[in-house]
């Protein structure tokens, strides 16, 4: 790593990747040129089979074997750990940067009158598969989609080192830790600064049942998140599982999207609110064997 500019932000790209080889080529190289002096990226590796190391020896970018705790925050913990940057930029193997998206998370975390959580807006890849499709309709990481949900997703993700730790760093679940982090994060006094210009590129799933999946994962993280306010949740998830299940499926007005992709996404969503309902009788299941 070469020595930075003087008084200016250094920034440690971390990408959790585990059996990434179709993904993790096309994802290094989009950030490598945007690399300043002082910046560094690293993969932190969570025990893959396949060829995610030989790739990035081959590009020459450091690679760690996840030893702290498996899945993809822990991943990160042990990145950021790891960091001697002044912030942190987390990155997901399944997202390309394009032109200008480093230095917009620069800019954010340099520029603010007080620390701030940077994030710049997501779309979609275009490619032929029903699930791209389905994955477009939805634009799970648009900015707009965040906007009052009090956090951002951790695919595109800045923040000061040090208020990372502050915040306690990402709970080591399965899913859904970014939520806690950006709102201990807040509770602290960091602000959101989101680049509303389209920074990131997100290659889609390309199997209809792993986006299925993918959801599923959400809606369960979701009820674990909130599940402090469960009868609420549940209640409000039952009444309305259809009605955004159909809203989903219309999306907003200037939607283009086929109908084949519209009924999918409307299924899609109709998964996540079902997860929920699950993870909440999976809880109170469980809650009433420790009572028994």
């Amino acid at each position: 790593m070469n020595a930075p500019v003087s008084g200016d932000v250094t920034l440690s790209v971390i990408v959790a990747a585990k059996d990434a080889e179709t993904l993790i080529e096309d994802c290094l190289t989009s950030v490598l040129p945007q690399l300043r002096p002082g910046d560094d990226i690293v993969v932190i590796d969570d025990r893959s089979c396949d060829a995610t190391a030989e790739i990035c020896a081959r590009l020459g970018v450091r690679l760690l074997l996840n030893s702290h705790a498996p899945g993809p925050y822990g991943a990160r913990n042990l990145g950021a750990a790891l960091a001697t940057t002044t912030a942190l930029v987390f990155f997901d193997t399944r997202c390309r940067a394009l032109d200008g998206w480093l230095e917009s998370h620069r800019d954010a975390l340099r520029d603010a009158d007080r620390p701030v959580i940077s994030y710049s807006d997501i779309e979609v890849e275009q490619t032929p598969d029903i699930a791209a499709a389905i994955a477009r309709h939805l634009n799970p990481f648009s900015a707009r989609t965040y906007a009052h949900a009090g956090f951002y997703p951790a695919c595109n993700l800045g923040i000061d080192r040090e208020f990372f730790w502050r915040a306690g760093g990402f709970e080591e679940i399965r899913g859904g830790a970014d939520v806690g982090l950006c709102s201990r994060a807040t509770d602290l006094g960091v602000a959101f600064a989101v680049d509303p210009a389209t920074r990131v590129v997100w290659h889609p799933r390309e199997r209809f049942a792993e986006l299925r999946e993918q959801y599923r994962r959400y809606g369960t993280s979701s009820f674990r998140q909130r599940r402090r306010c469960a009868p609420l949740l549940v209640l409000d998830t039952a009444i309305f599982l259809v009605l955004r299940a159909l809203g989903t499926a219309i999306g907003p007005p200037s939607s283009r999207s086929s109908l084949r992709a519209r009924l999918g996404a409307g299924l899609i969503q109709a998964d996540f609110e079902v997860a929920v309902l699950r993870a909440a009788a999976s809880d109170a299941a469980a809650a009433l064997r420790r009572t028994a």
